[in-house]
């Protein structure tokens, strides 16, 4: 209902293609030209890529990982995120081990995310994910069985998060499990956290919106 295709000129000429969207949040359509569009994609108003919250805290405890720092819909060394033999839209790409702390909202009621070995580890890395709320301690909300090499990708499905203050991902090196052929320590442990969302309430979000609708436009909340 927000997307239209159109064209400036003839309609034979991709060229001259338009896409026009208008997101719930702007007044006014935008016009983008086809040819300058690598990737399109929308969510419903119930549900927000994790990429787009910034981490409240990170923990980078890799021992070959010392300036490899997360990236935003990017692997660890700053290419594109590909698991399992394709590339995905969005997500964090992290060395192992590390760990990433987010704010949740009061109206997020779940979580899911999908988890692989970028490309770039090859046949080699080794890693285990795991999910936590609020804190560290105990048994995990999730925890995936031990990744080995770039060809695997699994889906935590959807992660019940409701009351929960924050949300941790956890990227395990797994030292200990390392099976033989594999690369020691971190060396190869680029692992990615693919697609990442927050799903919430829909209710609970439209109570959180209301407050702030007479704020959205100057001059409506005098």
């Amino acid at each position: 209902a927000r997307f239209r295709p159109s064209a400036d000129g003839n309609p034979g000429d991709p060229t001259r293609w338009l896409h026009m969207v208008q997101p719930a949040w702007s007044l006014d359509p935008l016009w983008v030209r086809f040819p300058t569009i690598a990737m399109r994609w929308e969510f419903s108003p119930e549900e927000a890529p994790l990429s787009y919250l910034e981490p409240t805290k990170v923990a980078q405890q890799s021992a070959f990982g010392v300036g490899l720092n997360f990236q935003v819909d990017r692997n660890v060394q700053g290419g594109a995120l590909m698991s399992g033999n394709r590339q995905f839209a969005w997500g964090l790409g992290v060395q192992a081990s590390n760990q990433l702390w987010f704010d949740l909202p009061s109206c997020a009621q779940g979580f899911r995310t999908r988890i692989g070995l970028d490309r770039v580890a090859g046949d080699w890395g080794c890693a285990r994910a795991r999910i936590y709320l609020d804190h560290l301690e105990g048994k995990p909300l999730y925890e995936s069985k031990l990744l080995i090499g770039s060809a695997e990708v699994i889906d935590t499905g959807v992660l019940p998060v409701s009351g929960a203050k924050s949300l941790v991902l956890v990227a395990d090196s797994a030292d200990k499990d390392t099976p033989p052929g594999a690369d020691p320590l971190d060396i190869c442990d680029a692992l990615n956290w693919l697609e990442p969302v927050v799903l919430f309430d829909r209710d609970k979000l439209l109570a959180e919106v209301r407050r702030y609708w007479n704020k959205a436009m100057l001059g409506l909340d005098a």
